[in-house]
C-alpha cells in the first residue's frame, strides 16, 4: 500500500460517519439485510447520499459499508450471499 492510498483525515471522518449511520439504521431495524436487493438499495441510496454530502469517493464509502457489514453483522451479511 502506498502512502497516497491511505485515507486522509477528512476521509476517515467521513467513513466513521457512514459507519455510524449504518449502525443507526441497523438498530432501527436491520432492513438492509432483508435481501440482497435491500442491501444494495441501502448502498445506492443512503451510503451514496452520505458519500456525496461528505465529498467522499463512492468506492471508499462502498468499501466501508461492506466492511462494516462483514465485521459487525457477518451472519446477516453471509445470509445474503
Amino acid at each position: 500500500m502506498n502512502v497516497k492510498d491511505l485515507p486522509t483525515h477528512s476521509e476517515k471522518k467521513a467513513i466513521e460517519s457512514i459507519i455510524e449511520d449504518c449502525e443507526s439504521h441497523y438498530l432501527l431495524g436491520p432492513n438492509m439485510f432483508s435481501s440482497k436487493a435491500d442491501f444494495y438499495a441501502f448502498l445506492e441510496e443512503e451510503v451514496r447520499f452520505h458519500a456525496r454530502l461528505m465529498k467522499l469517493d463512492f468506492q471508499k464509502a462502498k468499501e466501508a459499508y461492506i466492511s462494516w457489514a462483514m465485521k459487525y453483522h457477518s451472519a446477516e451479511y453471509d445470509h445474503l450471499l
